[in-house]
């Protein structure tokens, strides 16, 4: 029997799981953007080529999944 009184501590509040994967989502998405923006500004950099306005779009998407991120750990 399920005992609801007793939560982990990842799991919501009102029993879903569904913060919970949305955040380990979120938290793959993050580590991917950051992977991805590294390795782009590292070729950009073995190629003396640095586009700033696509690193700055890259940048962008990093900060909102870090702004989501942050909202649903609040919950």
């Amino acid at each position: 029997m399920l005992d609801v009184g007793h939560r982990g501590p990842n799991e919501p509040e009102d029993g879903s799981s569904t913060t919970t994967d949305e955040v380990l989502e979120l938290e793959k998405r993050h580590r991917a953007q950051l992977l991805g923006l590294g390795a782009i500004a590292l070729e950009m950099h073995q190629n003396d080529e640095i586009d700033a306005d696509l690193l700055t779009v890259l940048a962008a998407d990093v900060a909102k999944t870090e702004s989501r991120l942050r909202l649903l750990r609040r919950r």
